[in-house]
């Protein structure tokens, strides 16, 4: 398995970086949800911290997955598919890069607007970005809420596109992000 992309392969960084990005995801929406709903509680605290920490690793992570993309990057899309279908698709790829930037440091941005620090992981506390102000608090409340309900659909868009391609071309084009689909020459 070749470090680098290639020019039909996400090479095995790029691959990390897609499918550990989508974990987090699998763990910060779950519990986004829950805890807003929870009343106050030692719990609901835990789950914040939980949510928050994970989030700002989110951040670091797609910092570092956008500067591979700039060492190593990505084949193009295959000419097979309409010119229109590959615009939509780098579109939706950047719309979900730029809702995986700015949906933690919103996050992080209505915590410094509460007055709740962001502590990761119980070891290190983050710098307030923001000074203390209630109208900040839910305007980026709204925000970051709008942002996740946007990538959740730039997600679904994603999947819809895998299930095109997978089901109905045929064109087994999620072989170029799967480890283990791999041809060998190439």
């Amino acid at each position: 398995m070749k470090l680098l992309n290639s020019k039909t392969h996400f090479g095995i960084i790029a691959i990390l970086f897609h499918w550990i990005t989508l974990a987090f995801l699998l763990v910060l929406y779950p519990i986004g949800y829950v805890m807003t709903d929870m009343a106050i509680s030692p719990d609901k605290l835990e789950l914040y911290s939980w949510h928050k920490s994970i989030g700002f690793i989110l951040l670091i992570l797609v910092i570092l997955r956008l500067s591979w993309r700039i060492i190593s990057s990505p084949p193009p899309l295959p000419n097979s598919n309409p010119l229109l279908y590959r615009a939509i698709a780098l579109t939706i790829h950047l719309l979900l890069y730029v809702c995986l930037i700015v949906l933690p440091i919103s996050g992080w941005l209505m915590s410094s607007a509460a007055g709740f620090k962001v502590v990761v992981f119980r070891t290190f506390e983050l710098p307030d970005l923001i000074h203390t102000s209630d109208v900040l608090r839910i305007i980026l409340q709204e925000i970051h809420f709008i942002i996740g309900i946007v990538m959740l659909s730039l997600i679904s868009a994603h999947i819809f596109a895998f299930l095109y391609h997978q089901f109905y071309k045929r064109d087994n084009i999620i072989n170029r992000i799967l480890p283990f689909f791999r041809n060998p020459s190439r």
